[in-house]
Protein backbone atom coordinates (compact mmCIF):
# COMPACT_ATOMS: atom_id res chain seq x y z
CA UNK A 1 0.00 0.00 0.00
CA UNK A 2 1.77 3.76 -0.65
CA UNK A 3 1.29 6.68 1.13
CA UNK A 4 1.21 9.95 -0.43
CA UNK A 5 2.05 12.97 1.73
CA UNK A 6 0.39 16.28 0.66
CA UNK A 7 2.89 19.26 1.01
CA UNK A 8 1.75 20.81 3.95
CA UNK A 9 4.26 24.23 4.18
CA UNK A 10 5.86 25.25 7.33
CA UNK A 11 4.33 29.06 8.04
CA UNK A 12 0.96 27.29 6.65
CA UNK A 13 -1.38 28.08 9.87
CA UNK A 14 -3.58 25.37 11.20
CA UNK A 15 -7.22 25.95 9.91
CA UNK A 16 -8.70 23.26 12.65
CA UNK A 17 -11.10 25.40 14.40
CA UNK A 18 -10.53 23.29 18.10
CA UNK A 19 -6.84 25.04 17.92
CA UNK A 20 -8.66 28.42 18.27
CA UNK A 21 -10.45 27.09 20.88
CA UNK A 22 -7.21 25.46 22.54
CA UNK A 23 -5.88 29.34 21.93
CA UNK A 24 -8.92 30.90 24.04
CA UNK A 25 -8.89 28.26 26.69
CA UNK A 26 -4.42 29.11 26.97
CA UNK A 27 -5.14 33.05 26.90
CA UNK A 28 -7.96 32.70 29.70
CA UNK A 29 -5.94 30.32 31.83
CA UNK A 30 -3.02 32.68 31.49
CA UNK A 31 -5.19 35.45 32.78
CA UNK A 32 -6.64 33.69 35.64
CA UNK A 33 -5.57 34.87 39.11
CA UNK A 34 -3.90 32.70 40.50
CA UNK A 35 -2.63 30.49 37.80
CA UNK A 36 -2.40 27.09 38.01
CA UNK A 37 0.82 26.12 39.87
CA UNK A 38 0.05 22.74 39.63
CA UNK A 39 -1.43 19.90 37.45
CA UNK A 40 -4.45 19.18 39.44
CA UNK A 41 -4.81 23.41 39.33
CA UNK A 42 -4.41 23.34 35.71
CA UNK A 43 -6.80 20.23 35.33
CA UNK A 44 -9.17 22.09 36.97
CA UNK A 45 -8.68 25.49 35.06
CA UNK A 46 -9.13 23.98 32.12
CA UNK A 47 -12.57 22.28 32.66
CA UNK A 48 -14.08 25.10 34.06
CA UNK A 49 -12.91 27.37 31.24
CA UNK A 50 -13.93 24.71 28.81
CA UNK A 51 -17.01 23.96 30.06
CA UNK A 52 -17.30 27.56 29.93
CA UNK A 53 -17.48 28.30 26.08
CA UNK A 54 -20.80 28.92 24.58
CA UNK A 55 -22.58 27.47 22.04
CA UNK A 56 -22.00 30.49 20.25
CA UNK A 57 -18.28 31.57 20.69
CA UNK A 58 -17.37 27.32 19.12
CA UNK A 59 -20.04 28.34 16.31
CA UNK A 60 -18.52 31.45 15.79
CA UNK A 61 -15.64 29.20 14.99
CA UNK A 62 -16.93 26.46 13.21
CA UNK A 63 -18.72 28.65 10.86
CA UNK A 64 -16.08 30.53 9.53
CA UNK A 65 -13.92 27.93 8.10
CA UNK A 66 -14.73 28.50 4.62
CA UNK A 67 -13.24 32.03 5.09
CA UNK A 68 -10.22 31.00 6.94
CA UNK A 69 -9.87 28.57 3.89
CA UNK A 70 -10.57 31.13 1.37
CA UNK A 71 -7.97 33.70 2.96
CA UNK A 72 -5.54 30.30 3.21
CA UNK A 73 -5.75 29.99 -0.47
CA UNK A 74 -5.76 33.78 -1.36
CA UNK A 75 -2.00 33.67 0.42
CA UNK A 76 -1.22 30.69 -1.14
CA UNK A 77 -0.60 28.85 1.96
CA UNK A 78 1.34 31.59 3.94
CA UNK A 79 0.16 33.19 7.01
CA UNK A 80 -3.62 35.13 7.62
CA UNK A 81 -5.09 36.75 9.49
CA UNK A 82 -6.55 34.14 11.29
Amino acid sequence: MATYLLPWPPSSPDMNPIEALWRLIKRRIANRHPCPRTMPDLYTAIHEKWHRLTSEKISNLTTSVPERVHDLILSSGSHTSW
